[in-house]
């Protein structure tokens, strides 16, 4: 006995001696030994406060406790610990690599498709797992490195999160009701399974893989994609902006009070009912799309290939066609204009009080069961 409480000891007092966490201190030091070998495990708490934001490039799973005082706890192996300085500059909590470390996550594989960086990689035996409570987080960046982050309900001013890496975040429930809301920035590969989200405002811009998962959204939303993206969610809000010019699939209902915009250059998938007081959807890439359209005035302008099957229900519709495609429409509306020089076909059902049809295309026109009282 007296052998193994000399070995805790001296190990102990070589971590206190030895270990570097940055320019921060340490309230205290608990260590668990594995089978005295190199693999131990340290637990740290960390004295550090008033930050509102993380900044990691190494692999760190987070566990955010919001609460009004701050605690901080470490928990790696020896070997990980010695790699990285964890500090604060400003308001923000680090989590960086040491000068010299290399990449401190070995197992992380990084690779280039089409210009844009993906990583994948089993980082387990590297990671650092950061245990962190305090009043509010309202910043969120990963530069590089491989960031899980788990909550239950988070509520703040507002959410910048900026990812180059490998990012996961995972919360019942996000809140951000102030400020400029929830600002989601990815260019590596990110995940986000929240279930329900409030904010002023949803803004994504991808240029990575983003896997975006929720159940129900309060507020507009902006979107942005030049990578690959998928987005589910029940949207209420005011307006939605959706632009893609690289690959993305919607499976969405959006219930809005203003307006719905989208457009596509690249290669879209659009599965979900919009109701909207008018609705604008321009098409120059190649995109799908079904569910049931509601509003005063609905736009379509197609210069690309279109694959449409899609009622309308409201007022006027205006339908412009350069392009190619099928549009299949059932209407309840007051009137509906088309105009087609592409090679398009179009059927159309349902009742429209007025009617206009023109265009080189109109011999693709189908309107056997329009009006058919």
């Amino acid at each position: 006995m007296k052998i193994k409480a000399l070995v805790v000891f001296a190990m102990a007092f070589y971590m206190m001696s030895c270990s570097s966490i940055g320019r921060s201190t340490t309230d205290n030091y608990t260590i668990t030994v594995s089978g005295q070998t190199d693999n131990s495990e340290v637990e740290k708490t960390l004295n550090l406060s008033n930050f509102s934001g993380i900044e990691s490039d190494v692999a760190v799973d987070i566990h955010y406790t919001p609460g009004a005082k701050y605690n901080v706890k470490v928990r790696a192996k020896r070997e990980v610990l010695d790699k990285i300085n964890i500090s604060e500059n400003g308001s923000v909590l680090m989590l960086k690599r040491k000068k010299g470390e290399g990449y401190a996550n070995s197992n992380v594989v990084c690779k280039m498709v089409n210009g844009v960086t993906f990583y994948s990689g089993n980082t387990a035996q590297k990671k650092v797992t950061l245990y962190v409570t305090a009043p509010e987080i309202n910043v969120l960046e990963n530069s590089g490195g491989d960031m899980q982050f788990h909550t239950k309900v988070f509520n703040s001013d507002g959410l910048r999160i900026s990812n180059n890496g490998a990012f996961k975040l995972n919360a019942e429930s996000l809140k951000c009701t102030d400020g400029d809301g929830l600002d989601i920035v990815n260019l590596g590969s990110l995940t986000l399974e929240v279930p329900t989200v409030d904010a002023t405002w949803l803004s994504l811009d991808n240029t990575g893989s983003m896997l975006f998962n929720s159940s129900d959204i309060i507020g507009s939303l902006k979107m942005k994609n030049a990578g690959q993206l998928t987005f589910s969610g029940h949207v209420k809000g005011t307006t939605v902006e959706l632009n893609n010019s690289g690959m993305c699939q919607v499976n969405s209902t959006f219930d809005l009070t203003d307006s719905y915009t989208c457009k596509t250059s690249g290669l879209s998938n659009n599965d979900g009912d919009v109701t909207a007081r008018t609705i604008s959807i321009f098409n120059s890439g190649q995109e799908q799309r079904k569910g049931t359209l509601k509003a005063d005035r609905l736009t379509i302008d197609v210069d690309g290939n279109s694959q449409y099957a899609m009622s309308f229900i409201g007022d006027d519709a205006k339908l412009y066609c350069s392009g190619g495609g099928n549009f299949n429409f059932a209407l309840n509306c007051q009137s509906i204009d088309l105009n087609s020089d592409g090679y398009i076909n179009v059927s159309l059902s349902g009742t429209a009080d007025k009617t206009s049809f023109e265009g080189s295309g109109i011999s693709h026109l189908n309107t056997s069961k329009l009006n058919k009282f």
